[in-house]
């Protein structure tokens, strides 16, 4: 179906985080680590059963904290993931996050 743009009507603009994000998970060294780790784990370190296509991180990291540089290129930290496995981690993140800025 086509997409139709209304008069008025703008597409929003990313936030800081998403900005900040993007950026980091297309440098060359996040590109360099993903590699490392996929090669290191072929297999989905959560099901164990198919073969790994991304990485995703143990624990969810604070976009604006000086240290998730650090934690973002580190490869303990990481999990060789299978896309039904990721999406699942995804959504436990997202969930727990938003349980924490509920607490507050």
């Amino acid at each position: 179906m086509p997409t139709i743009n209304l008069p008025g009507k703008k597409k929003p603009e990313p936030t800081f985080n998403r900005r900040i994000n993007k950026a980091r998970y297309n440098s060359p060294e996040w590109i360099e680590v993903r590699k490392k780790k996929l090669a290191l784990n072929p297999v989905c370190e959560i099901c164990k059963t198919e073969n790994a296509i991304g990485v995703t991180h143990k624990d969810r990291i604070a976009t604006n904290a000086e240290t998730s540089k650090e934690l973002l290129y580190d490869i303990d930290g990481l999990l060789s993931v299978c896309d039904s496995c990721q999406r699942k981690e995804q959504i436990r993140k997202r969930k727990e996050a938003h349980e924490q800025r509920l607490k507050k």
